[in-house]
């Protein structure tokens, strides 16, 4: 019952957001009247109208009709217009992105998903819970595809997906940044698959832009395979069916609804149950299977984006906070760091080697940092430190977009203090990393990296799937984190405003 019932919730969602038109620039004659634009506007269907300065104004074209099309092109009011028949978006209404309440659709799919898989967990068989989680994978497919993320995320908020734009302005300024002829070190594995995809979209002035919808939807897929693994290494228990319940149900799925950044490819859901699963173990064969396994696992993810790097960090503290003795502790250590680099850096031989090609270090030299009491200028933009208005609230609500309080549940409710041990270690990594690590853009323009400097949700989502009731309560955490998710993206505060230096 419960597929069943998945199913026609995800088939009224994905109703709920169909295709729009593309996202256009008009520049109108400037002694047009405010009444006269405002009526062409509603006559040919420009929806959204974003004010950006002179007589610029960006607009969502509703009807791609050709005959629409053509009187935009030979109206005598506009002086210019580009972007027609590129970007298109998904949307309904006024909003851009489509809002019930202080939710968009892709959310509650991920909710409506995540309840599927905890339901799950009730199983009575292995049999109807891998069938749970397979049908949660494929309706993740279709909403994926269905429900791709807009360009746009609201009428004051154009630009929320990082440098995409920067990325994307043309076919030079995707060769540039995504190895062609240079390797950039900070996202060195993630950038060269979006250079395999583009390729494999034809290398056209508009594959760039279609590469970075289908390398997000791979993300995605190459996330769900890390949950069948750990269910598999878990036993598909209920206790790694609740863990992937509040996995699916986590804002960081919305990024697989076509995020257009890189930052998220360095999460992975498999890595900290597995290394987990290695410290705790007492035969060696296994510790050591597990181990190098997670070690990889972050070092892929490290090459995918450097923040990776964070999460790699994290395990080998973790070995340092296992209840063993110092030399199994530093065996794990080397076991992890050493399976956890090689995965990282090995690719630099076929950059070197096989293609040819350089690397530079991109953003790998210096990564902005808040001070504690004072701001400073760097990016161009102002730092704002801990201790400050602006500081607290960004962390406030980058702690809860993030998931520190299933963190903070898990500790409450996990009951083992061994996993709570490994934990912590896990954590502290990541704790301390999001509160100095600065969004240069914001945290609404640099989601993904806020996303991405904190793994630590996975530590204390397994911790809160211990207990039924804590996971119950983690759910009600997650719906708080949506909220707050959109209500940052969608406001232009949370975007960093360049100063003048």
């Amino acid at each position: 019952m419960g597929p069943v019932l998945a199913v026609v919730v995800i088939l009224v969602l994905v109703r709920l957001v169909p295709a729009s038109g593309p996202a256009i620039e008009i520049s109108w004659r400037d002694t047009l009247p405010v009444a006269e634009r405002q009526a062409l506007e509603r006559r040919l269907h420009l929806v959204n109208p974003t004010y950006r300065e002179g007589t610029r104004w960006n607009y969502v074209l509703d009807d791609v009709s050709p005959s629409n099309l053509w009187v935009l092109s030979h109206l005598p009011t506009i002086t210019a217009i580009s972007n027609i028949g590129e970007n298109p978006l998904r949307s309904t209404g006024p909003l851009i992105i489509r809002l019930v309440g202080p939710y968009a659709v892709q959310s509650f799919i991920c909710f409506a998903l995540g309840l599927l898989v905890l339901a799950g967990s009730f199983a009575p068989t292995r049999g109807w819970r891998q069938s749970y989680f397979a049908c949660a994978c494929a309706l993740f497919v279709v909403g994926w595809i269905a429900c791709a993320l807009p360009l746009l995320a609201s009428p004051e908020v154009s630009n929320w997906m990082g440098d995409y734009t920067t990325y994307t302005e043309d076919r030079a300024q995707f060769e540039k940044f995504f190895g062609y002829e240079v390797v950039r070190f900070h996202f060195h594995l993630g950038g060269y698959v979006l250079n395999l995809v583009d390729r494999a979209l034809g290398s056209t002035d508009s594959s760039p832009q279609s590469a970075f919808l289908v390398t997000s939807w791979l993300m995605g897929g190459v996330f769900l395979m890390g949950g069948l693994i750990v269910a598999v290494v878990e036993g598909w228990s209920a206790h790694v069916m609740r863990y992937l319940s509040l996995s699916l149900a986590a804002p960081v799925m919305l990024f697989f609804f076509g995020y257009r950044e890189l930052g998220y490819f360095s999460l992975s859901i498999a890595a900290f149950p597995l290394l987990l699963r290695g410290l705790m173990s007492e035969e060696e064969t296994s510790r050591v299977k597990y181990l190098g396994g997670a070690g990889a696992l972050h070092g892929v993810r490290a090459a995918l984006h450097g923040f990776g790097l964070v999460s790699l960090g994290a395990s080998l503290v973790a070995t340092v906070f296992s209840k063993a003795s110092f030399r199994s502790r530093l065996a794990n250590a080397t076991t992890v760091g050493l399976w956890g680099f090689t995965a990282y850096l090995i690719w630099l031989v076929g950059y070197f080697l096989v293609l040819g090609v350089s690397v530079e270090p991109g953003h790998a030299t210096g990564i902005p940092i808040r001070g504690l009491v004072e701001g400073y200028v760097a990016e161009y933009r102002m730092v704002a430190p801990i201790v400050s208005a602006r500081g607290l609230r960004e962390l406030g609500l980058e702690s809860i977009m993030v998931g520190v309080p299933i963190l903070a549940l898990g500790f409450l409710v996990g009951r083992g203090s061994g996993e709570r041990r490994i934990a912590a270690g896990y954590a502290v990594v990541s704790v301390a990393f999001l509160l100095l690590f600065w969004p240069a853009q914001g945290p609404a323009a640099d989601a993904d990296s806020v996303f991405a400097a904190f793994s630590a949700f996975f530590a204390g989502a397994w911790l809160c799937a211990r207990s039924p009731t804590a996971t119950a309560l983690g759910f009600a955490f997650l719906a708080l984190a949506h909220a707050v998710f959109w209500f940052v993206v969608r406001h232009a505060e949370f975007l960093n405003q360049r100063v003048d230096v």
